[in-house]
Parts: structure tokens; C-alpha cells; sequence
């Protein structure tokens, strides 16, 4: 066999490998980007929607679809904040307040008299509320209500996993989010996972379609 035509078939058969692995590229970019358009239609009125649940215990549950994408997508799309931290695997953020129903806290030990049918209360008096969930004190005076040492108790516990939907269904991915305190109310909720790209010199797909190419030009 001549050197020339040897040098023509090494030649188409690199320039098939060079086309096949763009068009690999081309491919897993399309791919990235609809995923990308994919997880954004995930945004109502640019929020993510979130579903809130109370259980037995009185524990506020809140359930979120997980937002997939690139580090670079995240950062563009205002949804991953970094600051010293090279490699971010998920960020979620949750914005709450605490809205406390009625508290009644009965007088003890304390002077009231009565005037003329009236009740007033001697002042100063003080006033100490404990739950699992609030502690506080209290004071009346002449100038007015006084109080301190306000103390709210919660736990909040955040999962990041998939849950079943039903047979022969895909596992959905969710963020799964408990506060055992129940004046603790969710306003919004935000996550992003990170998916690690993977570049192609150390795409092992990549390289099989190349190893097949190769193997195809030796023969």
C-alpha cells in the first residue's frame, strides 16, 4: 500500500472524528440548554412555587421541586450567591417570619383594686411567659408595657433528595423543608442544585465515540 492513499484515509478518517466529536458538543450544549429552559419554567411570577404543610405535631413542612443546572447558570440567573467558597454542590434560601397568635399571660401574684366597681391593676407588675416555642418577660409600669428577653426556639431541618410519584414514574428531585416551630411562617423559598459539567477532555463518552472512530480507521 502507497504512503499517499494510507495519508488520505488517516485524514477523512480524523476529520470524521473531528465532526463527530462537534457535533457531540453540539448536542450535549442543545441538551444543556433546554434543560436550562426546562428548570427556569419552574419560576411563577418569578418566584418558585412551593407547597406548605402542617403535620400532626404542628410542624410547618415546605416541599419544593429542585432547580438543576450549571454554577455559571445559577450566578446568571441570580439564584446562587458565592463568596469565599469555590465549589457550591446546592444553596437554598428561606425567607420567614414569625407571626404570634394571642398570648395570655394570667396575673400572679399581683395587686389589683377595686374602685367603684372598677379593676386597676398596682403597678409595677411583672410578667414571664415559657413554651417550647416562645419565652419572654414583661413588665407594666407607669410609662407602659415593657418587654424583654424575647427568645424564639425553632429548628429547621432542609433535605435535598428525590421522592417517588407513582409506578413506572420518575423519581422527582425535591427540597424538603421542616420548622418545628409552629409561628415560624415560609414567604419564599429558593434552591438551586448545582450539576458538575463535565468537560470534554474528560467526557469518557466522548471518548468511546473517538476510541470507536479510531478502531474503525485501523481496521
Amino acid at each position: 500500500m502507497s504512503i499517499l492513499p494510507l495519508s488520505k484515509k488517516v485524514i477523512m478518517w480524523l476529520l470524521i472524528i473531528l465532526v463527530a466529536i462537534l457535533s457531540y458538543y453540539a448536542i450535549g450544549q442543545n441538551g444543556r440548554f433546554n434543560d436550562y429552559k426546562k428548570q427556569m419554567s419552574l419560576f411563577e411570577l418569578k418566584e418558585q412555587k412551593y407547597l406548605e404543610t402542617i403535620d400532626e405535631n404542628g410542624s410547618r413542612l415546605i416541599e419544593q421541586q429542585q432547580i438543576i443546572m450549571s454554577q455559571d447558570d445559577a450566578i446568571a440567573s441570580g439564584l446562587l450567591e458565592i463568596e469565599k467558597l469555590k465549589e457550591v454542590n446546592s444553596q437554598v434560601s428561606v425567607v420567614t417570619n414569625t407571626i404570634i397568635d394571642t398570648i395570655v399571660v394570667s396575673h400572679v401574684d399581683t395587686v389589683v383594686q377595686e374602685i367603684n366597681g372598677n379593676a386597676y391593676l398596682k403597678l409595677p407588675q411583672q410578667y414571664t411567659f415559657n413554651d417550647e416555642f416562645i419565652n419572654f418577660k414583661a413588665e407594666i409600669n407607669k410609662v407602659g408595657l415593657s418587654v424583654d428577653n424575647i427568645t424564639i426556639f425553632n429548628q429547621t431541618t432542609v433535605t435535598i433528595g428525590k421522592e417517588k410519584q407513582g409506578l413506572f414514574k420518575p423519581l422527582k428531585p425535591v427540597v424538603k423543608i421542616k420548622n418545628t416551630n409552629p409561628y415560624m411562617n415560609t414567604m419564599s423559598v429558593q434552591n438551586v442544585v448545582i450539576e458538575k459539567k463535565t468537560n470534554l477532555i474528560h467526557d469518557k463518552r466522548a471518548w468511546g465515540v473517538v476510541g470507536i472512530f479510531i478502531g474503525l480507521a485501523l481496521n
